[in-house]
């Protein structure tokens, strides 16, 4: 049998929805969107098949490989499903963000979304790189989330495909001497040589 969350969940809920809209609003602070990522689930683990819907929008810290990044001044909005399996809980749901690098010829900055369908497993004893720590009263959404992002992260991208590169023009051209040439663009003779420019040597 499915239940859906009780009132005290659903208050839970609101009040870390309402937490991720004003740090939207005001500016993400990474120590403080890490709260907004925890779920409490002491109630949902009390019946296998509790069920409840949790949407939430903040930071991730770390999210980031190579050069690219989710920056952490910048939104991960979430909406998952949370259900008590057994022992464990399931999350399934979509993770949605964007993504900042530079371009891997040109340089110039580039940027593009991430959009991505998760389902993973929280245990009390995880499977280290399968399932993640379940805690006895709070679940904690962001390992897992800067996870998946951080799999979908491009290793070298292109601000397009045909992107030629540098462009040559763009970049000013400063002429400098070149150490150890002469004034016609030949290396300078070392001067212990010249002692040897008027002998002559006999054949034979």
């Amino acid at each position: 049998m499915t239940e859906a969350a009780g009132p005290a969940d659903a208050a839970d809920d609101t009040a870390a929805a309402t937490t991720a809209r004003q740090q939207g609003e005001d500016g993400w602070q990474p120590t403080e969107a890490k709260e907004v990522w925890k779920v409490e689930i002491a109630k949902l683990r009390q019946r296998s098949g509790t069920r409840k819907q949790v949407a939430r929008t903040a930071a991730v810290s770390g999210a980031t490989i190579s050069d690219a990044q989710v920056p952490e001044d910048q939104p991960v909005a979430v909406d998952f499903l949370v259900e008590a399996v057994g022992d464990s809980v399931s999350v399934t749901g979509s993770v949605a963000a964007q993504w900042s690098s530079e371009c891997r010829r040109c340089l110039d900055p580039v940027t593009g979304p991430i959009e991505l369908r998760v389902q993973e497993m929280f245990e009390p004893e995880p499977t280290e790189g399968e399932t993640y720590p379940l805690g006895s009263e709070t679940l904690d959404l962001e390992p897992m989330i800067r996870d998946v992002i951080m799999l979908e992260l491009p290793v070298a991208p292109l601000c397009r495909e045909e992107c030629p590169g540098p462009v040559p023009e763009a970049f000013e051209v400063v002429p400098s001497d070149a150490d150890g040439e002469g004034e016609d663009g030949e290396p300078e003779r070392d001067p212990r040589w010249a002692a040897l420019d008027g002998l002559q040597l006999d054949d034979g």
